[in-house]
């Protein structure tokens, strides 16, 4: 008896070794399928022991180091991100081996929106590709990069980057880009007609919250930050960060809103992407805010009703503090 039950448990083991060397396989070669074209730019450099003595300087540093990074940009590459920087303020802008098609639809993209919301101007420092690990990152925006430190000792003034990032995997590899966005837009998280240039729209509504929560909370543009500046700086990033400013425009959008649906029924109106929530629980407002705006830029007066009342509270901040 004790010998047949040793003799199950020796094939149970193999058999979940067996398994295991599968999946690990299975894993292998699905990461293998992955598209492997990366990008020559970097975009996280840091200088630390760096004294900076004003805005100027902070903004010259941040341009010398977008363009150190051209070396294996083409001309027409180099032309484009040129006029992307000088119609918006962006000091470093690094499109460099994207397909000139696509660099094109992002500038007229970014034209769009840079005239429509003005106030923008100069709180994006860089929009430049970059070698993501994380899948799930297409694009994403990252408004507090720090760049610089000074030789003090509480190691101010500091210079900020708030950075658009475009996720090399995807930007450099248009077809599996394509074949993800599809299978997002077959699963309501995306809207039908979205492609992977126009995704930047919905960073761009994250730029528009994070600028307004700014404004509200009486923050410097922080891209030359000092000790005086950094209490306020500090407040606004937290409250966007923990989706704060953003709760407050959707509350009130929902509260003018006169359809009797639940808040989960409003948000999924909009897409399932638009009530995407924590670990926790928690809805995560900015999402919501940047999917509304996303609606409304892709289908203007045809988008969602849900949409089109965030964005008309969007646009009632936007105008008081001068972003339109």
């Amino acid at each position: 008896m004790k010998k047949t039950l040793k003799i199950k448990l020796i094939l149970i083991l193999l058999i979940y070794m067996l398994l295991l060397v599968t999946y690990k396989t299975y894993q292998k070669l699905k990461a293998d399928q992955l598209p492997s074209t990366t990008t020559s730019v970097s975009c996280m450099q840091r200088y630390v022991d760096k004294d900076v003595s004003d805005s100027t300087e902070a903004i010259n540093l941040i341009k010398h180091d977008s363009t150190i990074q051209e070396k294996n940009c083409s001309t027409t590459i180099q032309m484009i991100d040129k006029q992307i920087q000088e119609e918006t303020q962006i000091y470093g802008v690094n499109l460099c081996e994207m397909a000139p098609e696509t660099a094109l639809e992002i500038y007229n993209i970014i034209s769009r929106i840079y005239k429509e919301y003005s106030g923008i101007k100069g709180y994006v420092t860089n929009l430049t590709l970059n070698n993501d690990s994380n899948t799930s990152h297409i694009t994403s925006f990252k408004p507090n990069y720090i760049f610089v430190t000074s030789s003090k000792k509480d190691t101010f003034p500091m210079v900020i980057k708030s950075q658009i990032l475009l996720n090399s995997r995807y930007y450099l590899n248009e077809d599996y880009a394509k074949s993800v966005i599809n299978q997002e837009i077959k699963e309501r998280n995306f809207s039908s007609n979205t492609t992977l240039a126009n995704l930047l729209v919905h960073e761009y509504a994250h730029v528009i919250t994070y600028v307004l929560t700014l404004k509200y909370y009486e923050s410097v543009n922080p891209v030359f930050l000092t000790k005086e500046n950094y209490e306020n700086y500090s407040k606004a990033l937290n409250n966007y960060k923990n989706d704060n400013f953003s709760k407050m425009l959707f509350n009130e959008a929902y509260k003018t809103f006169k359809d009797s649906e639940s808040e989960d029924e409003f948000r999924e109106a909009i897409s399932l992407y638009a009530n995407k929530k924590d670990g926790l629980g928690n809805v995560l407002y900015n999402e919501t805010i940047a999917e509304a705006f996303h609606d409304y830029f892709l289908n203007g007066k045809s988008a969602s009703k849900e949409s089109l009342e965030i964005v008309k509270i969007l646009d009632k901040y936007s105008i008081k503090y001068s972003l339109k």
